[in-house]
C-alpha cells in the first residue's frame, strides 16, 4: 500500500487529522482544550497517551494551542505489518513516494507511546529503524545521504508510531507544518527534551528555563535586562546571569550564596507579584508557586504597563489544571502579544509553561 499524501487535507478544507502524544493519564486534557474552539475537533483516545484530533483547524496553532501535546504527527495514516522486516519495507515505499530522490534533508523518528516518558527508544523500534537503514544503504543511497541524525526546524520530519507490535502511523511534518504547528512537533524523540545534569545551579528548576530556550526559541545574549519573578533559591537566574544578562531577582529569601555575590545579579527583597521595573526590560521570568489566576494577573499587568519585551511563565496546578484560566490565558496572549506559545515541558511537573512576544 502507497499512500497519497499531495495536497492531502480533512474532508472539510483546511481542516486535517492528527495525532497528538500526551503523558499518560492526561488523554482527557486534550479534549478539554478543545472544548473552546470552533469548529470542535472530535478526540479519540488511540492507547495510553495517544489521541487522535479529527478536523482540527490548524489556525488554532497560533491562537490557541494545545499546551498538554508532547508530540505531534500531521495527517497520520495507519499501516499494519506482522513482522520487523515487513515494517521496513513498508516504510521504504512510504519514504520513496514521500521523498522522491531524496534531495532534500530529512529526519526520521520510529518510537513508540512510553518514549514520550523517557526519550527511549524500544526494541521493536530499533529494530525496524535498523532494518530501514540497511534498506536505504542498498536501494536508496540518495536518501540515505540526505537523512540527518537530528533533524531541524527545517526539515521534513517522518514519523512512525508504533500503538502494537503489528499496528502503527506513519506521519509526514513538512518545513511548513513545522512552521505552522510551532512547538508541538518537536525535533526530538516523543517530544522528549534531555538536559544534561548539572550540579552548579542551586535547584533543578534550571532544566526547565534550558527547556524551553530550545523548545520556544528564546535567546539570551549578554547585556539583556531581566527579572526573575520569585527567583529564590536562583536556578533560573543561574541560567540568565550565565548568559551574560543583568539580572533583577525578586523574592522574599535570599538567592543561593554564589548568586547573591554575582556582579550582574541585583538581589531584590519583597513580593514578587508587586515589584515593577524601573523601565522596560528584555525579558520577564517567573517560576514562582502560586495559584493559575494569580500568575494570570501577574502577565495581564506585565502586559498592559509594557514592563518587558517578552516574559516565560511557569502556570503551576494544584490537581487537574484549571482549563477555564488556561482558556484565558490564551485569550489575552492572543489579543496582546503579536505571537506566544505554550506546553507542559519534559521537565515540568504538574504545571506548564507560557512564553510571549509583546506587541510593541
Amino acid at each position: 500500500m502507497v499512500l497519497d499524501w499531495k495536497g492531502r487535507l480533512g474532508m472539510n478544507g483546511n481542516l486535517t487529522n492528527y495525532i497528538c502524544i500526551t503523558r499518560a493519564g492526561q488523554e482527557g486534557f486534550i479534549d478539554r482544550e478543545c472544548e473552546a474552539l470552533e469548529p470542535r475537533p472530535q478526540c479519540t483516545e488511540l492507547d495510553t497517551g495517544v489521541v487522535e484530533l479529527s478536523g482540527f483547524d490548524p489556525r488554532h496553532f497560533t491562537t490557541s494551542p494545545l499546551f498538554f501535546v508532547t508530540q505531534l504527527l500531521p495527517r497520520p495514516e495507519e499501516l499494519r505489518a506482522p513482522s520487523v522486516k515487513q515494517w521496513a519495507r513498508l516504510l521504504l515505499e512510504q519514504l520513496t513516494q514521500l521523498l522522491g530522490e531524496g534531495n532534500e534533508p530529512w529526519g526520521l523518528h520510529i518510537f513508540e507511546p512510553a518514549s514520550a516518558d523517557s526519550g527511549k527508544q524500544y526494541s521493536r523500534a530499533k529494530l525496524i529503524e535498523k532494518e530501514i537503514l540497511a534498506l536505504l544503504k542498498e536501494k536508496r543511497r540518495s536518501l540515505l545521504k540526505s537523512l540527518l541524525p537530528s533533524p531541524t526546524a527545517e526539515t521534513t520530519l517522518i514519523q512512525l508510531l508504533l500503538i502494537t507490535p503489528e499496528r502503527g502511523f506513519i506521519s509526514i511534518a513538512t518545513p511548513h507544518d513545522r512552521k505552522l504547528a510551532g512547538p508541538a512537533v518537536s525535533p526530538c524523540l516523543a517530544g522528549y527534551v534531555a538536559v544534561p545534569d548539572d550540579q552548579t545551579p542551586p535547584s533543578r528548576a534550571f532544566k526547565k528555563l534550558i527547556e524551553a530556550q530550545d523548545v520556544f526559541g528564546i535567546s539570551l545574549r549578554a547585556g539583556m535586562q531581566c527579572a526573575d519573578l520569585g527567583a529564590s533559591p536562583g536556578g533560573w537566574t543561574h541560567v540568565l546571569a550565565k548568559a551574560g544578562c543583568r539580572v533583577w531577582a525578586i523574592d522574599r529569601s535570599p538567592l543561593d550564596p554564589p548568586l547573591m555575590k554575582n556582579r550582574t545579579v541585583t538581589f531584590v527583597k519583597g513580593d514578587a507579584f508587586a515589584w515593577t521595573p524601573e523601565k522596560t526590560l528584555d525579558l520577564m521570568v517567573c517560576d514562582v508557586i502560586s495559584a493559575p489566576e494569580k500568575t494570570l494577573a501577574l502577565v495581564e499587568r506585565w502586559i498592559k504597563e509594557r514592563l518587558c519585551r517578552t516574559l516565560c511563565v511557569t502556570i503551576k496546578f494544584k490537581g487537574e489544571p484549571d482549563f477555564v484560566v488556561l482558556q484565558k490565558v490564551k485569550s489575552v496572549l492572543s489579543t496582546s502579544c503579536y505571537r506566544f506559545a505554550g506546553k507542559q515541558l519534559t521537565n515540568n511537573k504538574n504545571e506548564l509553561t507560557v512564553v510571549a512576544w509583546l506587541k510593541n
